[in-house]
């Protein structure tokens, strides 16, 4: 984790190389130039915001839109694990995603990245049994214990409704019932 340049400050890096409370004050006085931003590199912003792990995965330390990182190139978002990817091994074919073999969003480390079509991915999914098929293989058996339900459950053998409605209920039970 890279760490405000501040002398003396210790907290987490958030921007130009300062923390969130430096780089307000810097802002407020003026001494930061917006100037500064537009005159590196898109590669350069890449790298001021990328944490080698321990893992092996390239950590994107900037902002993060459904935990993916971005990085603003051209006045658009765009993708940093794509970026990374283009930047590292070439042109990303028109259509096609590029994937983490590594299934950390955050990641942009190009040895963790591979270009495929959704149903590519969505075929890896399945294999690392991630997402939605975490409990394994559909199986019709599996539906709602509710009777006449007869949707598919996703949890303690409810569908989504049943589930909520059970959990509401138990909340407002509780409400009431503390040491009197």
């Amino acid at each position: 984790m890279k760490m405000c340049t501040e002398p003396g400050c210790g907290r987490k890096m958030q921007a130009r190389g300062l923390c969130n409370t430096h780089y307000s004050s810097a802002r407020i006085a003026g001494t930061i130039q917006m100037s500064n931003l537009l005159s590196r590199t898109p590669e350069e912003r890449f790298w001021e915001m990328v944490s080698r792990d321990p893992s092996g995965c390239w950590l994107w330390t900037g902002a993060k839109i459904r935990g993916y990182g971005v990085l603003v190139i051209d006045g658009r978002n765009q993708f940093a694990h794509r970026f990374s990817y283009a930047l590292h091994v070439g042109p990303i074919p028109t259509g096609l995603n590029v994937c983490h073999a590594c299934d950390v969003p955050a990641c942009v480390n190009p040895e963790h990245l591979w270009v495929g079509s959704q149903s590519d991915n969505m075929a890896d999914k399945i294999a690392k049994v991630r997402g939605a098929n975490q409990y394994g293989p559909w199986d019709p058996s599996r539906v709602c214990s509710e009777p006449g339900c007869g949707r598919k459950y996703k949890a303690l053998g409810l569908c989504d409704s049943h589930y909520k409605a059970q959990r509401k209920a138990q909340n407002t039970s509780s409400i009431g019932s503390g040491p009197s």
